[in-house]
C-alpha cells in the first residue's frame, strides 16, 4: 500500500467509526497532542478536548451518511498533508440536514508505520443557521488556545 493509499484508508476508517458513533475509535486516528479547529471556531488540543467535540457533534446531529473525496495528498518523509471535500446527511433535532465542507489535515507517520492526524481544520457549510444556534458555547470547557 502506498503512503497515499494508507492516508486515504485512514480517513475511511475514521468515517466508519464516526458513522458508528465510536468515539474511542475516532480518537485512535489522532495523535495524543493533536490540534483540531472546528467549523464554529473551537480550538481543541489533545484527546480529551477532541473527545468533547465529537461528543457534542454526535449529540447534536447523528451522521446518517458521510461521503468524502480526496482533493490532494502530499507526503514528505514522515509528514503528510491531506485535503478532502465531504458531504453528509445528519439527523438533527428538527429533521435531517445536509451539510458539506472540507477538511485540511497534517498527519505524522508513527514508529509502527501508522499515520495519525496531528492537526486538522474542519470547515462546514451549514444549510441552516439554526444548527449553529443549537450548539452550546463550550469554548471555556475546551480550553480554547
Amino acid at each position: 500500500m502506498t503512503d497515499r493509499e494508507a492516508i486515504i484508508d485512514h480517513t475511511r476508517s475514521w468515517g466508519r467509526a464516526y458513522l458508528n458513533g465510536d468515539i474511542d475509535e475516532i480518537l485512535s486516528h489522532y495523535s495524543d497532542d493533536a490540534l483540531m479547529i472546528t467549523f464554529d471556531g473551537i480550538i481543541a488540543k489533545g484527546h480529551d478536548k477532541i473527545r468533547s467535540i465529537y461528543e457534542l457533534w454526535l449529540k447534536v446531529g447523528n451522521p446518517l451518511e458521510l461521503n468524502y473525496e480526496t482533493v490532494d495528498v502530499v507526503v514528505n518523509g514522515d509528514m503528510a498533508y491531506h485535503v478532502l471535500k465531504w458531504h453528509g446527511i445528519f439527523q438533527e433535532p428538527y429533521g435531517n440536514e445536509m451539510m458539506c465542507g472540507a477538511c485540511q489535515s497534517i498527519l505524522r507517520r508513527q514508529d509502527n508505520g501508522q499515520w495519525l492526524w496531528v492537526s486538522e481544520v474542519v470547515c462546514a457549510d451549514i444549510d441552516s443557521i439554526e444548527v449553529l444556534d443549537t450548539l452550546p458555547n463550550i469554548s471555556a470547557d475546551l480550553n480554547v488556545i
